[in-house]
């Protein structure tokens, strides 16, 4: 099955634009929804097949079942971005979720970072949807901050590692005024960012469990996979394919750009990546 694309999903916010006004009702709606729980859901699971990159490192995702969710979905929600005849289209048939890794410096460390990127059908034979995560590893190899690249309620979101919270606790002292953690800023200055939650870590780099359904275009919750799993039923499980960014024609890769540049949509690329590093108080941040 073969969806075109015209856009991303629209109404949608990407992280890393302007700053909006966000009322408070939607950051602590936001802090809440990270404790949402599905009564049955599907798994799916990275295997990596054309890079050296760990696929332990790469998320899994929850997706929630509802009424009318059928059962051969699992192998449909993500799929491969290609050329189809209209336009670029997500290949339902081989579902994937595209990586790409780069580096920046801030303060006196060097961070690490890598993007994935997916994309699912869109409705009444819409333009594709897509959405992304970024993640920040620490100097010790793990995964110190998660970004959606995406948010309908038009707000910068974040979750933090207990680790990075504690070094911000040191650093900064207790969190502002408005705040629930430390690394968060001044609330009157970036009304848009939210902690959504900080998490346990575990004994190793591992990617994270994140939480999405069928209809919404939004993450809607991440934990680290030594945490309790915040699902009932497990319905089944199916596998994608983790693939490099690169490893897609240079075709496709210029039409993707050249549609965000068009939706004016630039969250879902590879630009800002000193995003998380504007919007947090990080401990050693310059």
């Amino acid at each position: 099955m073969l969806m075109s694309l015209g856009a991303c999903d629209s109404g949608v916010t990407p992280t890393g634009a302007v700053s909006a006004p966000v009322g408070s009702e939607i950051l602590e709606g936001l802090r809440l929804r990270s404790a949402v729980h599905f009564e049955i859901a599907d798994l799916l699971k990275p295997v990596s097949q054309e890079s050296d990159f760990d696929p332990y490192l790469a998320p899994l995702f929850y997706r929630e079942v509802e009424q009318t969710t059928p059962s051969s979905a699992t192998r449909s929600s993500f799929g491969s971005l290609v050329l189809g005849e209209t336009g670029l289209a997500a290949d339902t048939g081989r579902p994937a979720v595209y990586f790409h890794e780069s580096s920046l410096k801030w303060g006196a460390s060097e961070y690490e970072q890598t993007v994935f990127l997916w994309f699912r059908p869109g409705e009444d034979e819409g333009p594709v949807r897509a959405q992304g995560l970024r993640t920040t590893f620490d100097s010790q190899g793990f995964q110190c901050v998660f970004e959606p690249l995406s948010e309908s309620s038009g707000a910068s979101v974040f979750y933090v590692a207990k680790s990075l919270e504690a070094a911000a606790l040191a650093k900064h002292g207790e969190p502002l005024a408005g705040r629930m953690h430390s690394i968060e800023p001044e609330l009157e200055a970036r009304p848009d960012v939210v902690v959504a939650r900080v998490y346990g870590e575990g004994p190793m780099p591992m990617g994270p469990f994140v939480y999405v359904t069928d209809s919404g275009a939004d993450v809607l919750s991440l934990h680290c996979r030594c945490s309790p799993s915040q699902m009932t039923t497990l319905r089944e499980g199916a596998d994608y394919e983790l693939l490099p960014w690169d490893s897609l024609s240079l075709e496709v890769r210029t039409r993707w750009t050249d549609a965000l540049e068009e939706a004016k949509r630039n969250s879902l690329g590879f630009e800002a990546p000193e995003w998380p590093f504007l919007s947090l108080r990080w401990p050693d941040s310059p």
